[in-house]
């Protein structure tokens, strides 16, 4: 029995040589790290956008890459497409919304629905339903 428990006695000392001294995780609480699940739903984030910028027509995914990631100005980029103003910001406005309803997967703004008016009441009159 006495050589059981030095056996133990020197397993452990062995075991402390090799894993340090114990410490308490909580102590450590300036210690940061990456939550993987954050990682893997951004990765797939950039996948996706980079999947529906990809199916945007070719003057709009230029717009897009001048202004939005490399950080030209809306001048800077119609002078070096040498377009006017007014088309960068509306092809540009086009793309971001394209862009926003991939992302958000929303279908299409339903259109209002007009008003009717029947005009076949009789002497002029008209119904409005």
């Amino acid at each position: 029995m006495y050589r059981i428990a030095q056996n133990c006695w020197f397993d452990q000392m062995r075991a402390k040589k090799v894993r340090g001294e114990p410490a308490d995780i909580d102590s450590y609480t300036h210690l940061v790290g990456s939550d993987g699940r954050d990682i893997v739903e951004h990765r797939q984030s950039l996948a996706l956008v980079s999947q529906k910028l990809s199916e945007l027509p070719r003057d709009q995914q230029l717009l897009v890459g001048l202004i939005c990631i490399d950080g030209m100005s809306y001048k800077e980029a119609a002078e070096t497409l040498e377009l006017p103003i007014g088309t960068v910001m509306s092809r540009l406005a086009r793309a971001r919304s394209a862009l926003s309803l991939a992302m958000n997967g929303a279908q299409e703004k339903p259109k209002p629905s007009a008003t009717v008016i029947d005009i076949t009441g009789g002497r002029g009159e008209r119904n409005v339903r």
